[in-house]
Parts: C-alpha cells; structure tokens; sequence
C-alpha cells in the first residue's frame, strides 16, 4: 500500500484516478496519475521493491526518490494535471484535461520517460466550442512506431487519430472525428444545430480486438433546461 507525505490538510491523501503498469527487464513500475497541479504530473513506483517491502508506504511526491519511489514526470504547459493515462507500445499516453493529450517513451528508461511530444484534438470542427479537453484515450500499438488511438474529448466528441511516434515529436498521419447529437438524431452531423442535445461529450471510448467496432460512453455535462427530470418519480 503506497500513501504519500502531506503537509496540506485539505489534501491528506494521495488521489490517483489511474495507474497503469509497464514491465522493463523484470522490473514493473507503476505510473500514478494525480490529477494535481500542485503535484508532479506522474509518479513511478517500482512495484517489486514495494511488494518486497510490504506494509504501508509513504511517499512524498515532491521530496527525495527512495527504493518504491524511483521516478517522476513533471508537468509541461499542454500537461498541467494528469486525469487517466494508457500505456501501449513502450509509450505513455496521458489525458490532462486540456485540448493536448502528451505522450511519453518508457522502452530506454521507464523512470525518467521522455517527453516524445504533443496531439491537439483541436480542429476546424470543434473551434468555436468552449473546453475542449481530453478526457480518456484507448491506445493500440501498430508497430515500433505507428500506433492509433481512440480519443474521448470533452466538447470535442471522440477522435481516432493514426500517429507516427518520432524521437521528439508526434505526427497525425490521419484523423476521423465523430461529433454527435445525445438524441442519435443525427449521428453522424457536424456541428449540429440541436441545441438541446448537441454536446458532444466523449467520456471514454474503446474498441474492439479487431479495430471493426468502438464502444463509446458519453455524458451530458450541462443539462439542458427542458430536459426531463430523471429523478422525478
């Protein structure tokens, strides 16, 4: 069990709203999302040495690295939070919540990753639109290089991009967008005029093995003021 050190009494514990695991020569290191700005965009745990040591762990994100606590990612202007995170191909792919989603390489040195670059789900079609954020993305290794993802926006609806990961940058090779009306109306309509239904929020999207099918869960984040009560009896 790993806590951290806090010297905020309104933040006593360590909120990770994910973790995802990579393995490097027998060693799994843990990547901790924090969704924190104060803190450190990522934390690496080495998994062996904290199950060797057993018993709870405390951590300070912002001190020194100790035997569990080996590593760390820092924030960058894109990435100022971590929301979710998912690991493919030797890459870290993270959500910030902002228009960016940043992408990390693992295969030479999982504890200090470098920063590969950055992929905007800013487009022609969601411009005019408030927040666009990243909220989740599924990604799928092609090859040592090329990977799709499957990317949930907030005011952004969801996006499948084909990137090719270079040493220090991120290219999209192609991307399809599919903003939506709530109602299924018009599911396939661009900047719908159905102002009741017409928010394009992406919670998550994942797809099947065989890339022939995407699950989608989406939400309404403002509901608008003649939609029915759904708490009413």
């Amino acid at each position: 069990k790993v806590g951290y050190i806090s010297n905020d009494p309104l933040q006593p514990r360590l909120f990770t709203p994910d973790v995802e695991t990579f393995e490097k020569n027998g060693t799994v290191y843990a990547y901790l999302a924090t969704n924190n700005i104060a803190m450190p965009l990522v934390l690496i745990i080495n998994l062996n040495a904290a199950i060797n040591t057993g018993g709870t762990i405390l951590i300070d994100p912002n001190g020194n690295f100790t035997s569990v606590y080996v590593g760390k990612i820092l924030q960058t202007t894109e990435s100022p939070q971590s929301h979710t995170l998912t690991i493919a191909g030797g890459y870290l792919y993270v959500a910030p919540l902002t228009q960016y989603l940043s992408v990390w390489n693992l295969n030479n040195t999982p504890a200090s990753p470098p920063l590969v670059g950055n992929v905007s789900i800013a487009t022609a079609n969601n411009q005019n639109r408030a927040n666009v954020l990243v909220h989740e993305m599924f990604a799928k290794s092609l090859s040592s290089t090329t990977a799709k993802l499957y990317v949930a926006g907030i005011n952004a609806g969801m996006q499948v991009l084909d990137v090719t990961l270079n040493a220090s940058s991120v290219t999209v090779n192609n991307r399809v967008e599919q903003l939506y009306d709530f109602d299924r109306a018009s599911p396939n309509t661009i900047q719908s005029t159905d102002v009741n239904f017409d928010y394009s929020v992406t919670h998550s999207a994942w797809p099947t093995d065989d890339g022939q099918y995407i699950f989608t869960t989406d939400e309404l984040s403002v509901w608008p003021p003649n939609y029915p009560n759904l708490y009413s009896p």
